[in-house]
């Protein structure tokens, strides 16, 4: 956790900065809707690499099995400095309570189909990602695997001079296609803002 001391009149605050930035950054989402300046990245993220890189913090005895590649030959050093310092799983707290039983090996995905299924639902829906919140997801069309040439291009700039963790990018991808109801328009908005808000949050900890 992160804290800092403000000073008002005769009265000294202890603040809880993750809190304060997550909260900052949500209002910041909001009140730029379908108004964001974009964040481009010198060279676009592959939605492949960053999707493989999920399905390893979230299932790791599963991505075990079937896959021994290692997490720094899949994305720029840039992000696989950042990502070193993760070790925790992006699951929310309530994933995290619930019974091992519900999350069974025969429930979970393979890597394939994880990152495949994946790309598909987040290609579908990048026209509204990007007119909402700035998030911009592009495809070659002509490519015979639109999946290997899926990539993220850009996010939103929440805050003059600040860009956030790129280590958490593969955790916020995952929650964003598993934690977000899709199928209620008014809470899914809602619910990638938050997401959005907890990618940008000042931590030195895990994304949630």
């Amino acid at each position: 956790m992160i804290y800092s001391l403000i000073q008002y009149k005769q009265k000294l605050y202890l603040i809880n900065v993750r809190n304060l930035s997550e909260a900052l950054f949500y209002q910041r989402v909001l009140f730029n809707f379908t108004n964001h300046v974009e964040i481009k990245f010198k060279k676009p993220l592959e939605l492949n690499k960053l999707l493989t890189i999920a399905y390893k913090m979230a299932y790791p005895d599963k991505a075990a099995s079937s896959s021994t590649t290692n997490n720094s030959s899949l994305i720029d050093d840039d992000i696989n400095n950042d990502q070193n310092k993760e070790n925790q799983s992006p699951h929310s707290t309530s994933a995290a309570s619930s019974s091992s039983s519900s999350s069974s090996s025969s429930s979970i995905p393979d890597l394939s189909s994880f990152v495949s299924n994946g790309i598909e639902f987040l290609t579908s829906r990048a026209s509204m990602l990007r007119e909402y919140f700035g998030i911009v997801i592009e495809s070659d069309s002509s490519s015979f695997s639109s999946s290997s040439s899926a990539t993220l291009v850009a996010l939103p700039l929440l805050l003059a001079g600040y860009q956030p963790a790129l280590a958490h990018l593969p955790a916020f991808l995952y929650h964003l296609i598993l934690c977000c109801d899709w199928k209620n328009e008014k809470l899914c908005l809602n619910q990638i803002a938050k997401c959005l808000s907890k990618l940008y949050q000042l931590t030195d900890e895990k994304y949630y």
